[in-house]
């Protein structure tokens, strides 16, 4: 593809995904905002519900800089704790709480329907299926590429 085509597919993408994140961000509860729902999102969804920090991080899409003050915030309401790694004593855990647990099961059944009626509804199975597949493809390209090491 050209560079002016790669530019409008990269337009259309930014804007696809603004207008996802509205449409989830509008159906939240009001004391949620659309970064404290990733979080809990990503963490609900780990093995034992905590994720190192550096591994939220980058699987949200912050900085390390980014993820403390978010990981902070969560903290300070009692929705996710902090445990260090027994193993490794420089490495810290974000851990979801139960409290955090059940504000993460409200905002995903609020979430649920309007997603499914402005995003997935318009897909085939066979569309998901090769959605899966192209934004692993697109994560495995940025890794593979060394691109946002600062998530790192």
């Amino acid at each position: 593809m050209s560079a002016e085509e790669n530019l409008e597919q990269w337009i259309n993408l930014t804007t696809l995904l603004r207008k996802i994140e509205a449409t989830i961000e509008d159906a939240l509860p009001t004391d949620l905002s659309l970064q404290d729902f990733q979080v809990l999102a990503v963490l609900g969804a780990a093995e034992h519900g905590r994720l190192r920090m550096s591994s939220l991080a980058h699987r949200v899409g912050l900085t390390k800089s980014g993820i403390t003050r978010a990981v902070a915030r969560l903290v300070e309401r009692g929705l996710v704790c902090r445990r260090s790694c027994p193993k490794d004593q420089r490495a810290t855990y974000a851990v979801i709480t139960e409290k955090g647990a059940a504000l993460r099961c409200r905002a995903v059944d609020v979430t649920a329907d309007p997603l499914q009626e402005n995003f997935f509804a318009a897909l085939s199975p066979n569309d998901l299926r090769s959605f899966r597949r192209v934004m692993e493809a697109l994560e495995d390209g940025l890794s593979e590429s060394g691109a946002c090491t600062s998530w790192d």
